[in-house]
């Protein structure tokens, strides 16, 4: 199994125009050498591939249920939430990006609250 590396964003300005990237922390380290093993993806590669998962992951019922706290919620909740899951899992393509940014930042903070 490959090991997670963590990546972090930045950006490169040629001619212009605004190039975003994820990149390794191997090459943003000041006085690190590259040891082969830094990557430098798209940024709209990554967000595609995050944004892929988190629909599947809204319109798949039994993923939300399982990720819900089956504690701390009521009977008649559960069901709204996984329609409020699914509702926006539709919407996704059509929301504006602040909107998307807005709401991952609160999925980050508190799932069950941005649903």
């Amino acid at each position: 199994m490959q090991r997670a590396v963590r990546m972090t964003p930045t950006h490169a300005n040629k001619a212009g125009t605004r190039y975003r990237y994820y990149v390794t922390h191997t090459l943003v380290r000041q006085g690190q050498p590259d040891t082969g093993t830094g990557r430098r993806i798209p940024a709209a590669d990554i967000e595609g591939l995050v944004e892929g998962r988190l629909i599947a992951f809204l319109q798949n019922q039994g993923e939300v249920f399982d990720a819900l706290d089956l504690h701390s919620m009521g009977v008649a909740e559960k069901p709204v939430l996984l329609d409020r899951a699914a509702d926006l899992a539709r919407r996704w393509p059509t929301l504006q990006p602040p909107v998307r940014k807005r709401l991952l930042t609160a999925a980050l903070s508190d799932p069950v609250i941005s649903l």
